[in-house]
């Protein structure tokens, strides 16, 4: 039986498809043990480490989170022994959700107000003899600057009280 077909023919390659390529299958991976007889029929060096492969194949149905970073969808093999010719992997790179970069980039601490922020809260306030006590004077001043209304009549209130004579 010829080691790579291509509609009941040989293919031009002679087997040698995936020449001194080195692959790391996934252990989760659908009919493994035909991609592997795929991957060393057509000339493929199979390894058990990730880090020692040149292309890592996987299970693009997989979920994604469990998916290896930079590995390709088996179907690499099955398209490039089915057409008789080495696919381009790039087309078969299996792609982290969108919502997992996402939630890499989130933001994870509050951020701090800086000394110079309080000093301009601290100035604004000063300046308007008017609703010192309410929320409106607040609402006004987060129009200006990053953070929310809520959060700067806190700042007065709980950490900017003692040096401020406003009341």
């Amino acid at each position: 039986m010829a080691s790579s077909m291509r509609n009941g023919a040989q293919a031009a390659t002679g087997g040698q498809l995936f020449k001194d390529t080195v692959f790391w299958v996934a252990h989760k991976l659908p009919s493994r043990d035909y991609i592997l007889e795929l991957i060393k029929k057509n000339g493929g060096i199979v390894t058990h480490l990730e880090n020692q492969a040149d292309l890592r194949i996987a299970d693009h149905t997989m979920k994604k989170k469990y998916v290896v970073p930079d590995s390709i969808s088996y179907e690499f093999i099955t398209d490039s022994v089915r057409k008789g010719v080495t696919q381009l992997p790039d087309r078969y790179l299996i792609l982290p959700p969108f919502d997992q970069t996402t939630q890499e980039s989130r933001k994870r601490t509050r951020t701090i107000f800086t000394p110079a922020e309080d000093a301009s809260l601290l100035l604004y306030v000063e300046s308007h003899t008017k609703d010192r006590t309410g929320n409106q004077i607040y609402k006004v001043f987060a129009e200006s600057v990053s953070f929310a209304w809520s959060s700067w009549g806190s700042i007065l209130c709980r950490a900017l009280r003692h040096t401020a004579t406003l009341y």
